[in-house]
C-alpha cells in the first residue's frame, strides 16, 4: 500500500472514530478534547459547542490561575521559587507545586528512569 493511500485510510479511520465518539459518547469526547487541548480551537469555543449539544457544564471556570484552587493548602508551607532550588543542600527533600507544562522522560543508558518536569509556578 502506498504512503498516500495509507495516510488517507488513517485519516478516514480517525475521522470515523471521532464522529462515533461525538455521537455516542459526547461527554467523554468533549472532556478528552478539553483535557488534551490540541490547539485547533480555544477552550471557550469547545465549551460553547459542549453547551450547544446539551451537555451541562458543572461550574468550572477558565478564569484565574488553576493553582489558586490550592492556595489554602499552601498556607503555612515554606515556599520558594524554583530559581532558588540551587541554593538548597544536596539530597534535601522538597515539595513542589505548580501546573505541569512539560513532562519528559528520556531513555537512559543505565535504564534508570529520569523525569524532567517543567512547572508553571505562582508563589
Amino acid at each position: 500500500m502506498s504512503g498516500k493511500r495509507l495516510c488517507i485510510r488513517f485519516t478516514c479511520f480517525l475521522s470515523y472514530q471521532s464522529a462515533y465518539l461525538k455521537v455516542y459518547f459526547p461527554e467523554e469526547f468533549y472532556l478528552a478534547i478539553l483535557n488534551n487541548q490540541p490547539g485547533l480551537y480555544p477552550p471557550g469555543v469547545i465549551l460553547n459547542e459542549t453547551k450547544r449539544c446539551g451537555i451541562p457544564i458543572l461550574g468550572f471556570s477558565f478564569t484565574g490561575h488553576p493553582i489558586e484552587l490550592f492556595r489554602k493548602a499552601f498556607k503555612g508551607k515554606n515556599r520558594i521559587k524554583s530559581g532558588k532550588l540551587t541554593s538548597l543542600r544536596e539530597n534535601e527533600r522538597v515539595e513542589v507545586a505548580g501546573v505541569k507544562i512539560i513532562l519528559h522522560t528520556p531513555p537512559t543508558k543505565s535504564g534508570i528512569r529520569v523525569i524532567f518536569l517543567t512547572l508553571e509556578e505562582r508563589v
